[in-house]
């Protein structure tokens, strides 16, 4: 429990540190932005244009994101393939989850820490309404007090942390057939075919994954959704479909991790 606590630890820190980076260059990014609107201005900062910078924000906000799940992807790849973290005397699925969860709570960090700036943009007046408050009026009516709705909040956000566990799942899933294949036939110097294969295989995940979940909605719900408790329904059902891959897809990569991968560098 110590030595998967420490890995844990440096995992985090090691993500933290790439987090903030991220973080800064995206401040970096709006603060040039609000200088050049303050230029074309004529220097005078308008208080009615930081609806116009809040969009922006959104924006540059939402390309940190991409950018972060991204790198993480990769650095998850980096961890299960490198000696120094396969040399750790720990077992291989502590190796896997510390890894993966370490990558979850960064990115949930990077978004508490947008979140803190989204939370400054809306604390600021603007014509007599806050920042945001044409969305927060519309989501705080009587009707979001109903369970049905709230229901339907909780799932989302499961589903999408759900779906950052099972897109990284598939990636290294890939990447340890890719390397597996590679081992097998010699590719490691024949990047055009790799290249290839990733195409393939991933493409070969997705298609297995759609097919399955458009065969186990049109089996429950094949009528459609147009009613507010089907779609919650759908939405718990989609947490099924995503848990029960995950665990799938968890088991094959430990698997191939313990068996067959070899670390490359």
């Amino acid at each position: 429990m110590t030595r998967m606590r420490t890995l844990n630890n440096q995992l985090f820190f090691n993500r933290w540190k790439m987090i903030n980076l991220v973080f800064l260059f995206d401040l970096m990014v709006l603060g040039i932005i609000i200088l050049i609107d303050m230029i074309s201005n004529k220097m005078t900062f308008k208080l009615v244009k930081l609806d116009k910078l809040y969009m922006y924000y959104m924006l540059i906000a939402f390309f940190a994101y991409v950018v972060s799940f991204v790198l993480l992807a990769k650095d998850n790849e980096r961890v299960l393939f490198s000696n120094k973290y396969r040399m750790i005397p720990i077992t291989e699925w502590k190796l896997y989850f510390s890894n993966i969860l370490s990558s979850l709570l960064t990115l949930v960090y990077l978004w508490f820490l947008e979140g803190i700036v989204n939370t400054i943009f809306s604390s600021i007046q603007v014509n007599h309404f806050l920042i945001g408050n044409a969305l927060t009026n519309i989501l705080y009516t009587g009707s979001l007090y109903k369970l049905s709705n709230v229901d339907m909040t909780v799932r989302s956000f499961i589903i999408g942390f759900l779906s950052i566990v099972l897109i990284w799942s598939v990636v290294t899933l890939v990447h340890f057939l890719i390397s597996l294949i590679s081992d097998k036939f010699a590719l490691k110097k024949k990047k055009i075919i790799k290249y290839v294969l990733y195409f393939l295989l991933t493409y070969l995940c997705l298609m297995i994954f759609n097919s399955t979940a458009s065969a186990v909605f049109t089996l429950m719900y094949g009528d459609g959704f147009n009613v507010l408790e089907k779609i919650n329904s759908m939405l718990l059902t989609s947490i099924f479909i995503f848990i029960g891959w995950i665990i799938v897809l968890t088991l094959m990569n430990i698997y191939l991790l313990k068996k067959h991968i070899e670390t490359d560098y």
